[in-house]
């Protein structure tokens, strides 16, 4: 797994992202720390999990934690995850509207294997697939869910990956060239999982089918270790597609950067989190 996941990163220029601090943001070429999967105890009538299966099959929550900013995050019985109960979302503006769009309703941080995973109430995800999350409304807010759960999967350990990369990734006969025949066996990257969730995403363009999205992840933490007085971002972006009756990203340098140290983020839109 590790030229694959060499790959998967160089192409989605994620190297960019430093060190930093309490929380390290490792990029998976240049380590392989097991995977923080920090999920409560089997419940007995749990059903038997298919070999090499993360997902474990269980509901429920255990109890929750909190982030380094403070917010609280559940932690599903399910490593991979547990989509909500959807509910209707209300009118909202679309893409032909100008300015920030607004949030997703019920937006739950989630401790899951990789990064911190987005679930919202009313616009996805809805169902597990495998060893990840899918089925996102055919919205600017589907697609900004499904782009950093995608960007989190790839961190997660090997069978996460490998359904991150076949379900949530826009396939190309170049990409899967690079990557066919290699092994998604292996731990994820447990250092990673200490980045928190962004706080805030922004939608730069859009269309029936598509959609640019960016993260503002919030770096409390300045190089010295020492907490900053000033708020910083990571700002990190990822373009969808709405393909195959889903959202998928395209991975390459066009379609995923990342930009350090941005010191405003006006125009982004917070998630509503419940």
């Amino acid at each position: 797994m590790t030229r694959t996941r060499t790959l998967i990163v160089a192409a989605a220029a994620l190297v960019v992202l430093v060190v930093v601090g309490a929380f390290v943001f490792v990029v998976p070429n240049l380590r392989g720390d097991d995977a923080d999967t920090a999920a409560p105890p089997a419940t007995p009538t749990a059903p038997t999990p298919e070999p090499g299966s993360i997902d474990n099959g269980r509901s429920g929550f255990g109890t929750p934690t909190v982030d380094i900013l403070g917010r609280k995050v559940t932690v599903p019985n399910n490593p991979v995850g547990s989509p909500l109960p959807q509910q209707p979302a209300w009118e909202r503006a679309g893409c032909n509207t100008a300015g920030p769009v607004p949030s997703p309703g019920g937006v739950q941080i989630q401790q899951t294997v990789g990064l911190p995973t987005l679930v919202s109430a009313t616009d996805g995800p809805t169902r597990i697939e495998g060893n990840v999350l899918t089925g996102y409304s055919r919205t600017p807010q589907g697609a900004a869910l499904a782009g950093w759960n995608w960007i989190g999967r790839l961190y997660g350990p090997g069978p996460v990956a490998k359904d991150a990369y076949d379900k949530l990734n826009v396939s190309t006969p170049e990409l899967d060239a690079l990557v066919d025949g290699d092994s998604w066996t292996g731990g994820g990257f447990g250092a990673a999982t200490s980045l928190p969730a962004p706080e805030a995403f922004r939608i730069l363009s859009c269309t029936d089918d598509f959609a640019s999205v960016e993260y503002a992840i919030n770096v409390p933490i300045d190089d010295n270790g020492q907490r900053r007085t000033e708020p910083v971002w990571q700002v990190m972006r990822a373009a969808l597609f709405h393909d195959s009756g889903d959202w998928r990203a395209r991975l390459d340098n066009r379609s995923v950067s990342a930009t350090k140290d941005v010191t405003s983020i006006a125009g982004f839109t917070p998630w509503a989190l419940s």
